[in-house]
């Protein structure tokens, strides 16, 4: 049996970002998908057969009175998160637990380098 390959679900709040990011993951070989809320993320997650990895903006998880992206990581544990922060750029990447990665926004190749992270 063919196994599926992995889907990356690309979350930012600048559509022209998303377009970047989707197109840097593409370029390292991903399937990708664009997405605008969290309801298209479960949508997908649900479809799809395979792993789900969904690289996102963090500010998307600290919108006043909109819970939809926390809820959506808390109901889906397994799902790893790629979390694009202002964190230092002296660190590559920082691990949360076991299916969370901090990267800075504008460090595309450790976002990359990140989802492959969760994908092994």
């Amino acid at each position: 049996m063919e196994r599926t390959p992995p889907l990356i679900l690309a979350a930012t709040v600048s559509n022209n970002e998303r377009l970047e990011l989707e197109k840097a993951l593409k370029e390292a070989g991903f399937e990708v998908r664009g997405i605008l809320d969290a309801k298209d993320a479960v949508h997908e997650i649900a479809a799809h057969r395979g792993t789900c990895v969904l690289v996102m903006d963090g500010s998307l998880l600290l919108i006043p009175n909109d819970g939809q992206w926390r809820r959506l990581r808390e109901r889906n544990p397994s799902v790893g998160a790629v979390i694009r922060s202002l964190i230092s750029k002296k660190h590559d990447i920082q691990h949360r637990d076991g299916t969370t990665i901090l990267v800075h926004p504008d460090r595309p190749e450790m976002v990359v380098r990140a989802v492959r992270s969760l994908l092994t």
